[in-house]
C-alpha cells in the first residue's frame, strides 16, 4: 500500500495567500474562485480570505451571485437558473472604489 502525502488545508490556504501576496503586493488584487455548482467555491473563498486577513492584509470577499439582475429586469427564470450578472453594478460597487 502506498501512503499519499497531502498537505494539509490550512497549509494550502497559507501557501497560496502567499503566493498572490508575492504577485500582487501594491495595491488592490481580485481573485475570482470558479468551478461546477456545488463544488463549495464558496467555503474555499471564505477560507482564503481568512488566510489573507491572517498573513495581515485586508480581504472582502464578495459572490457574483451578489450581483443578480431582478427578475423583472432580465433575472432568473421560473425555471431557477442563476440570474445575469449586473455587471454595471459590480463594477461600480466592487471595483471603482
Amino acid at each position: 500500500m502506498t501512503t499519499r502525502w497531502a498537505p494539509a488545508k490550512k497549509d494550502t490556504l497559507r501557501a497560496l495567500a502567499t503566493e498572490i501576496l508575492h504577485n500582487y503586493s501594491r495595491g488592490r488584487a481580485f481573485v475570482a474562485v470558479d468551478g461546477p455548482s456545488g463544488a463549495g467555491q464558496s467555503a474555499f473563498a471564505d477560507d482564503l480570505a481568512a488566510a489573507l486577513v491572517e498573513a495581515g492584509h485586508a480581504a472582502f470577499r464578495a459572490s457574483v451571485s451578489d450581483f443578480g439582475r431582478p427578475r423583472g429586469e432580465g433575472g432568473a427564470g421560473a425555471d431557477g437558473e442563476p440570474a445575469p450578472v449586473d455587471g454595471a453594478v459590480l463594477r461600480r460597487v466592487l471595483v471603482e472604489p
